[in-house]
């Protein structure tokens, strides 16, 4: 009798074996090709940002109701320009101001984020966006940084973390430009 301990074993693999070990290979791959680009080039932010050409936009559409629709730009210098376009308090334009601390705040909230690695758009029943009643306002919110132009288009989406955090910032952006003051009347300071 040979001696089996010194020969070389074969190993044969099974459809079901071999397919699972593809499988364990390749998916670790595809669900770095598919998933979002977060990372990939960071946001340096310093005094340099605030100038002219930083630019912060966030433009909000009419709902099914009586939802405001207007755009408000933010810039690196702290001007606040204001296009109110129906259902608001001020029709046209306004302009105002906030402190350089503000923008950083605000560009801060981009950077946490991860805003270049976004989607373009998020829109219902699409990818990142499940689908939500139809009726909300939509928001479109874009960022000129540094030769960089990003522009997000984003309807209302249920379970969709994406979405949710970029309402948050249009919020955000409303408090830190006081668009309330135009929107509503009064005097609402930013």
């Amino acid at each position: 009798m040979a001696n089996l301990a010194n020969q070389p074993r074969r190993i044969t693999l099974g459809k079901q074996h071999t397919s699972l070990l593809v499988a364990g290979l390749l998916l670790p791959a595809i669900l770095i090709a598919c998933g979002p680009n977060r990372g990939s080039e960071p946001m340096l932010l310093d005094e340099s940002v605030l100038t002219y050409e930083t630019v912060v936009s966030l433009v909000r559409s009419a709902c099914d109701g009586f939802c405001p629709a207007y755009r408000v730009t933010l810039r690196g210098n702290g001007q606040v320009l204001y296009e109110g376009l129906f259902n608001v308090e001020t029709e046209g334009s306004a302009e105002g101001s906030v402190e350089h601390e503000t923008v950083m705040q605000v560009l801060e909230r981009f950077r946490e984020i991860d805003f270049f690695s976004f989607q373009d758009r998020y829109v219902n029943g699409e990818e990142g966006c499940p689908m939500a009643p139809f009726g909300p306002p939509h928001i479109r919110i874009s960022l000129s940084l540094r030769g960089r132009h990003k522009e997000v288009n984003v309807e209302p989406c249920w379970f969709s973390k994406d979405a949710d955090e970029l309402w948050d910032l249009a919020e955000l952006i409303d408090q830190a430009t006081g668009t309330e003051r135009w929107i509503a009347g009064g005097d609402a300071d930013p």
